[in-house]
């Protein structure tokens, strides 16, 4: 529909604008190229679908606006009221939303490759799954854009630019930040659970309460993290994974107990709960912090890996051979890098069945004797004889480490 048509039912006010619109479903309104500076617009305005590209509604007030598969390529959108607006798979590339207000605004799918979003405020926004690759959300010497709780969830900001940017408590979940400049960015309880930050630039970000697990962080630029929180005095590291671990060594008063976990190997289904709950409630007992790694898995990545690097910090470990659904000469080769004492444990019903346990030394290892033992009840009466006391003594006996 011609451009002069739409800008003259467009001034006649948003309630003629709509009502038009609901009349005609099928028509796509241009507007592109159009300076819609000065419209009087109250309410909401339905701008579903139509041909913006280029348009001019700098200063504007659009909250609540309908802009779901909107053209707004190029499109001016500098300072504009976008507060709750619908931009649901719109086109946005290139557009200038600098210092726009887009309060809770919905862009889920929308694209918005090199939009200028500095100084935007996007609190509380749904990005997911939008594309912003090469946006830039800090123009020039422009303050960096507010996304505190926004949901940016799958989005795509491959190479964006969040310098200072604004990210409390935003998630990135499964986003892609391929070589994006996150510098002096606010991540703070941001989480970041499987982001793809390879190549990303994150010197001096704030990460206080981020998480960052399965975070893929090759070729990351990392230094001058801050760790505390805003106002408490700065602890920096240049490590994001280190985060989580330092901020517990400087903020547990209990720390010792950290320190002094027992690491359990072994597979529980639920009819031998009470054997795990036997075991774990025992090592509570005589102050160590149990861990348990299930072995129902063996066949997953980097399995054996984790197996060692819980064991290099572990006080001794606990590996009970019920039901575990590998040979024992597999469970010897998954061990035999475990640089501390190693107790197994068997239930009787299970030894006649599986053959005798190998017992012939293993110096690579510091493995004591098997403990075979009844039930749940006979483990737990039994537990400090037979698994504390020896574990604790060949402990004793090794060479200290470093």
């Amino acid at each position: 529909m011609r451009k002069s048509t739409c800008l003259k039912y467009l001034k006649q006010g948003a309630g003629f604008w709509n009502h038009w619109r609901k009349r005609n479903p099928t028509l796509k309104p241009d507007l592109a190229e159009a300076d819609l500076t000065g419209i009087g617009l109250k309410g909401s305005v339905d701008f579903s679908q139509a041909e913006l590209g280029g348009a001019n509604f700098s200063g504007l007030s659009l909250a609540g606006s309908d802009f779901k598969k909107a053209n707004l390529r190029g499109a001016c959108l500098e300072r504009a009221d976008l507060e709750r607006a619908d931009l649901s798979g719109a086109e946005l590339g290139e557009a200038k939303l600098t210092g726009a207000y887009m309060l809770r605004a919905v862009l889920k799918g929308a694209r918005l490759r090199d939009a200028v979003l500095a100084r935007t405020s996007l609190y509380g926004a749904n990005l997911e799954g939008s594309d912003l690759q090469g946006a830039d959300l800090k123009k020039a010497d422009l303050g960096g854009a507010d996304l505190h709780d926004a949901n940016l969830c799958g989005a795509d900001l491959t190479g964006a630019s969040l310098i200072g940017a604004y990210l409390f408590g935003v998630n990135l979940s499964r986003a892609c930040l391929l070589r994006a400049d996150l510098q002096d960015a606010n991540l703070q309880q941001t989480n970041m659970v499987g982001t793809n930050l390879r190549k990303a630039k994150l010197s001096h970000c704030s990460v206080y309460g981020s998480s960052i697990w399965d975070a893929k962080l090759e070729g990351a630029i990392q230094n001058g993290l801050i760790i505390t929180r805003t106002g408490a005095p700065a602890v920096i590291v240049d490590r994001i994974e280190m985060a989580p671990f330092i901020h517990l060594l400087i903020g547990s008063s209990n720390i010792q107990r950290f320190a002094k976990f027992v690491l359990i190997l072994g597979h529980f289904t639920s009819r031998r709960k009470d054997v795990l709950e036997g075991i774990q409630d025992q090592i509570r007992c005589h102050d160590y912090l149990p861990v348990l790694f299930d072995f129902d898995r063996t066949d997953a990545p980097d399995f054996d890996n984790m197996i060692a690097n819980l064991a290099r910090i572990a006080r001794f470990v606990i590996i009970d051979l019920t039901e575990t659904p590998v040979s024992y000469a597999e469970i010897l080769v998954r061990i035999e890098n475990i640089p501390v004492p190693v107790k197994p444990l068997l239930m009787k019903q299970e030894a006649a069945q599986r053959g005798p346990w190998p017992t012939e030394p293993r110096p690579q290892i510091p493995l004591l004797d098997l403990y075979l033992y009844k039930d749940a009840s006979e483990l737990v009466a039994n537990f400090r004889k037979e698994v504390i006391a020896p574990a604790e003594a060949r402990l004793s006996a090794l060479p200290a480490s470093g």
